[in-house]
């Protein structure tokens, strides 16, 4: 991909990964990937499908795709539906027509409308479709203007995207759509700007002055940049300005709650204080005394009003007094019963708080007398402070509400207040599925909340737990009156900062025009002088480089290119020795001093022949002539290359021709042959003659392939075609073979390793030169080792891995051909006591004739393995029934109980046999090689020396249990 192709190819990359990603979000349900942070919007499906679409137009000229004006144009068509019937049903408040509701009514985000694009996210993606369609069919200077309006409007509505995000403006214009625009359609929507800038500034129409001149051109872009930098900054700093502000105001908010909470503790503390200091009344107690002493009727009616004047003259609302035995002796004022709304504030004493007209707190107290309760004292009193706190809250506008509420399910219930006198209830999760201010305070977080509240008003709320026991308090007010001075300042700070950027990019460009005027005509006349040298140097054969008396390249020609490799713009202003090699380059430097002091004879010298080095990193030959002169007071040295790389190769020809032969002579250790362009023989080593067994005079001329490859190692021909080593002179590629099969002359075969490398003259394959040598120990050796892998080295029978092998396709056979499979486990009985008076040495002569007589009593068809020291497992791949293999193991068996000769030594063993017959006795290889496991153990058991097939172990009588 072109470097110039660079931003456009990222921000298409980019634009479709993001859209892909958002897309797979929201049909995933994965919140942070379509909603970035919880108190961020997210990215409908349909933006992101926009953004998809148009990274896609934007990558269709990078990879030059056929009839890509016609696929972008359909894009661009596609997109300004999408956008256009969401901006309808935005104007007209419609019900949804392509919002996909069901894909996004999951997630709670802010948005009123699940699945809508916002109208300003529409108007980008209509401009975006616009510009699309038309940078392929500018015809007129106003079309391009459009485009230019465009692009830079959709850089506009991106920066205010970003704007409303970073000045949360839903808090100070709630009305205003943009910021409902989520923060990665406002990243993206820049991204898109910068993106289709890119693309229309290398077309044609912008590119040539055809309707733009360079000085318009600079001054508009020179201008857009000014604009968006200073509007950029602007945003900034008010959005510094603002956060500095909101963190003031949820200070103070903060600040207040504390103090409303300290109110409340305190006069609550000193309250539930009062009252226990009641308890303690000397004539309370004697009253509550007197009452449960037994037998006590008498009425000490001046005690009860004395008591009863006094408390209530204390500012107590109600009084109760209880005996021990819960007999009420005492009434006074009134205590409120059934109120309306009541919450526990502690159960030790109990205490509630209560709302009945006002504010009241009841509390219950024991009465104690020499520290035994005798009786119960019940008050009730106002809480003047805290329903005046309740009643009006100043200093926070007329939106100001300070809640007290507790939890009941999922609901919050509140106590009345000023801005609220009535009892009121609210859900815990407010608008957009988040959990409002008073919902946080009853989960036991503090702290400050900006969101919307039960109304779906957006407000900034400080709260915090009220007490242990489940109340909440939140003091809070709507963000609107919070930011009407922001606000007030935005309505004139926005115009002027607009006023004050159009008027300095009007004067920018102004300004900046005519020098650019300037500049550009100057520069078009110097590139007019230099276009004339360049053509006459760039005509000539030859190779031209100019370099300074430091060796820096100041010019280099068209044919020096061709000769180095280099383009000009990648070589001038590097070093001259960039094409000299590292062991030529100290000579070089000695030149270069010579000549700056006067010594050198090599300055107007022609025809010098020395190397280059070629750009791939390759050497080659060249001659050099070298001029000087003097510009300015400084040295140019002028050099005139010519590449005589074919020369060199002409003159080395018949040299190479004679050393080829001299050295494949030479290669004694393995054969090696020479092939023409046809595959004929042209050339042969005395070991090549040796190996193959044909004289140096049969093979010449001949072709390789129909002379000895003609065949596999399996016997089937060997197609020419698939020749690797004949393949080697069509595909000018390398061929090794590490075992391939050559045929001597007599007809025997002679597996090789063999080397085929391709001969190149010219940029043309001429031929092949191939080297070869046996490799039968090799294959000998390979042989070996399958062997001792797949056999017990012992006995030379089958192991337990060859054994399994054969019988997974046996089993295969017999399910293809319907037949029974059996196995045999063989133990042998009294192996052991050999083993152990005889010595090993003669156990292993027992268990070598022991094999020996196992294959003898066998078809050839059969296998016998050795498994373990003295087991052995017989397969029968076919068998009729059970009988069959059972005469099979009595065969066996009559064959073990014979004498052994071992030596000088008579030995007498037997053997306990389990047979299992497939598929009766067994599905499949496992269950098959257990259950004829299973039926030896059960011979063994039952003395040795026996056969027991797997289906008489049912008939067999119950062992007793070993002590």
């Amino acid at each position: 991909m072109r470097t110039i192709q660079s931003i456009q190819a990222l921000v298409a990359l980019a634009l479709i990964v993001l859209g892909l990603e958002i897309m797979s979000g929201w049909v995933l349900r994965i919140t942070p990937i379509v909603q970035f942070r919880p108190d961020f919007a997210g990215m409908v499906f349909n933006s992101a499908l926009c953004f998809v679409l148009m990274g896609i137009a934007l990558i269709l000229p990078v990879f030059k795709v056929p009839r890509r004006e016609r696929k972008q144009a359909a894009i661009g068509r596609t997109v300004i539906a999408v956008a256009s019937i969401s901006l309808l049903e935005s104007f007209f408040d419609t019900s949804p027509l392509i919002d996909l509701p069901f894909l996004h009514s999951w997630l709670q985000d802010f948005n009123p409308r699940p699945g809508r694009l916002p109208a300003v996210t529409s108007v980008g993606f209509i401009l975006a479709g616009l510009v699309i369609i038309l940078m392929p069919r500018v015809q007129s200077r106003a079309t391009g203007a459009v485009i230019l309006v465009s692009t830079f409007s959709i850089l506009i509505l991106g920066i205010a995207g970003v704007a409303g995000r970073v000045l949360d403006l839903h808090l100070i214009y709630p009305e205003i759509g943009v910021v409902r625009m989520a923060a990665q359609a406002a990243v993206a929507m820049i991204a898109l700007a910068i993106g289709l800038w890119d693309s229309w500034r290398r077309d044609d129409w912008y590119r040539t002055q055809r309707f733009f001149k360079d000085d318009e051109k600079t001054g508009y872009m020179s201008a857009t940049i000014m604009s968006a930098t200073a509007l950029t900054a602007g945003i900034i700093g008010f959005g510094i300005q603002q956060n500095v502000l909101q963190r003031a105001l949820s200070s103070s908010l903060d600040a207040r709650l504390k103090n409303h909470i300290a109110v409340f503790h305190a006069e609550v503390g000193q309250s539930i204080r009062h009252a226990d200091d009641v308890t303690r009344h000397a004539d309370l107690i004697q009253l509550v005394r007197a009452a449960n002493m037994p037998g006590t009727t008498a009425r000490n009616d001046d005690a009860r009003d004395r008591i009863s004047r006094n408390l209530l003259a204390e500012g107590f609302n109600g009084v109760a007094v209880y005996d021990a035995g819960n007999r009420e002796i005492l009434r006074a004022g009134r205590i409120s019963r059934g109120a309306p709304i009541e919450k526990e504030l502690s159960s030790t004493p109990p205490v509630t708080l209560r709302w009945d007209g006002t504010l009241l707190l009841g509390s219950r107290s024991a009465i104690l007398d020499n520290g035994r309760t005798i009786g119960v004292l019940e008050l009730e009193q106002r809480l003047p402070l805290n329903a005046a706190q309740f009643a009006r809250i100043e200093g926070l506008g007329t939106t100001g509400e300070m809640g007290v509420c507790f939890g009941e399910r999922d609901d919050v219930r509140c106590f009345p207040q000023g801005r609220n006198p009535a009892i009121h209830w609210f859900p815990r999760v407010g608008a957009f599925g988040k959990l409002t201010a008073m919902g946080h305070a009853l989960e036991g977080r503090t702290g400050i909340f900006i969101g919307p509240d039960y109304r779906g008003h957006d407000v900034i709320a400080a709260y915090a737990p009220l007490t242990d026991t489940g109340l909440g308090i939140v003091l809070k007010q709507d963000a609107a009156e919070l930011y009407r001075s922001i606000r007030q300042q935005l309505n004139w700070y926005f115009p002027l900062l607009i006023i004050l950027v159009a008027g300095g990019a009007m004067m920018l460009r102004s300004e900046v025009k005519p020098l650019v005027s300037k500049l550009l005509a100057s520069e078009q006349t110097a590139k007019e002088r230099e276009l004339h040298v360049r053509t006459v140097v760039d005509s000539v054969g030859e190779g031209i480089i100019t370099i300074s008396e430091n060796g820096t390249i100041e010019s280099f020609n068209r044919a020096a290119s061709h000769i180095f490799g280099y383009p000009p713009e990648e070589i001038i202003g590097s070093n001259i020795t960039t094409l000299i090699p590292p062991d030529l380059r100290p000579l070089h430097r000695e030149g270069m001093r010579r000549y700056l002091t006067g010594e050198t004879k090599v300055i107007g010298k022609r025809h010098l022949e020395l190397a280059g080095l070629h750009k791939r990193g390759t050497t080659f030959p060249l001659e050099l002539a070298i001029n000087a002169t003097r510009v300015n007071g400084k040295h140019i040295l002028v050099g005139v290359v010519q590449d005589i790389t074919e020369r060199k190769e002409a003159e080395l020809a018949l040299q190479e021709s004679e050393a080829r032969s001299r050295e494949i002579t030479e290669t004694l250790g393995e054969g090696v042959f020479v092939t023409g362009p046809q595959g004929v023989i042209v050339f042969s080593n005395p070991a090549a003659q040796r190996l193959l067994g044909w004289s140096k005079e049969e093979l010449l001329g001949q072709c390789a392939h129909s002379l000895f490859h003609h065949t596999r190692a399996d016997g089937s021909a060997y197609p020419e075609e698939l020749c690797g080593i004949t393949r080697v002179v069509s595909s000018g590629q390398s061929f090794r073979g590490h075992d391939e099969m050559f045929w001597r002359k007599g007809g025997s075969s002679l597996p090789v390793s063999v080397s085929s490398t391709p001969i190149i003259r010219h940029g043309k394959v001429t031929g092949a030169v191939v080297a070869f040598h046996d490799i039968i120990e090799r294959k000998k050796s390979e042989e070996r080792m399958h062997h001792l892998a797949h056999f017990d080295i012992l006995t030379d029978l089958p192991n337990r891995a060859l054994l399994r092998d054969r019988l997974q396709r046996a089993l295969a056979a017999a399910d293809r051909d319907k037949h029974r499979v059996a196995v045999m486990f063989i133990d042998l009985d009294k192996f052991k006591p050999v083993n152990d008076t005889l010595g090993h040495d003669v156990g292993d002569l027992l268990l070598k004739q022991v094999a020996h007589r196992l294959r003898n009593s066998l078809r050839e068809s059969d296998t016998v393995a050795r498994v373990g020291g003295d087991e052995f497992i017989v397969l029968l791949p076919i068998v009729e029934c059970e009988g069959d293999a059972m005469g099979v193991a009595s065969k066996i068996l009559d064959t073990l109980n014979q004498t052994f000769m071992l030596d000088a030594h008579t030995v007498h063993i037997s053997a306990s046999i389990g047979v299992a017959i497939y598929p009766e006795h067994g599905e499949d290889l496992e269950q098959l090689m257990k259950n004829a496991d299973d039926a030896m153990y059960s011979a063994k058991e039952g003395g040795g020396a026996s056969v027991l097939a797997f289906s008489q172990m049912a008939n067999l009588p119950l062992q007793p249990a070993e002590p």
